[in-house]
């Protein structure tokens, strides 16, 4: 296009058909600059919003452990101005003491007192509905973000029976656990590891709304639980 008007003593006399196809590749090249950095900002906007759900994650799971941490200080600290008297206000130094003992052990390895009505355990409760079946076995065994050095739900009521779960629906208990059951049973029969398993049943869990009501009939309409176990029947959980 330049080459086309330099050859003229007037621009205005260059012919159109010398001009265009200049004007065509600088479109393009002009349109093709503009579609890669579109993608560009694309990509960076993607990064940024990752960027940013991750923190919310990380500081919402930061703040759970701290408010699990602050109830049992709580809760410990009533159980002693409930019993009275200056013997069990002098507990709160003795209390302070070991707070401070546990933020510095191993996390998930807290000084138990062996009582199941300690406040390390009145103020466990059951989340009612878990987004993904890998959380819902987490909780139950004390895994991962729900490690508290007790083993979950079942480490619990392996030491404690179910002393330390007046507080804990026990329907709501016992549905959790036959889920659990459940899915030891489809890595049993379909030959596969607990993991694989979780995420296998991912899917189901989706459809049944994440209801452990609705995940308990599915398991017996799929065979992976029968409608009433007998007492004398061994279970997979160990």
């Amino acid at each position: 296009m330049g080459q086309a008007i330099k050859n003229e003593d007037d621009p205005v006399d260059a012919h159109l058909e010398s001009v265009l196809p200049g004007v065509y590749r600088w479109h393009t090249a002009t349109h093709n600059a503009v579609q890669c950095l579109t993608t560009q900002v694309g990509d960076l906007k993607k990064d940024v919003c990752q960027g940013f759900s991750d923190i919310k994650k990380a500081h919402e799971d930061q703040r759970e452990e701290s408010d699990r941490r602050l109830a049992a200080t709580f809760m410990e600290v009533a159980t002693l101005l409930v019993k009275g008297g200056s013997a069990s206000l002098q507990g709160l130094r003795t209390l302070k003491e070991r707070e401070g003992s546990v933020n510095s052990e191993e996390e998930g390895a807290p000084n138990d007192n062996a009582d199941p009505t300690s406040s390390y355990h009145t103020f466990y409760h059951l989340t009612p509905r878990h987004k993904l079946l890998a959380d819902m076995w987490d909780e139950w065994f004390g895994f991962n973000r729900f490690n508290d050095g007790f083993g979950g739900v079942h480490g619990r009521d392996k030491k404690y029976k179910a002393k330390w779960r007046k507080h804990i629906d026990s329907q709501h208990h016992s549905r959790t656990k036959r889920c659990i059951l459940g899915t030891q049973e489809c890595a049993r029969e379909h030959q596969m590891n607990e993991q694989e398993a979780l995420a296998e049943l991912q899917s189901m869990c989706e459809e049944e709304k994440n209801s452990v009501a609705n995940l308990v009939q599915r398991f017996q309409h799929d065979g992976l639980l029968s409608k009433k176990s007998s007492r004398g029947k061994s279970k997979l959980i160990h």
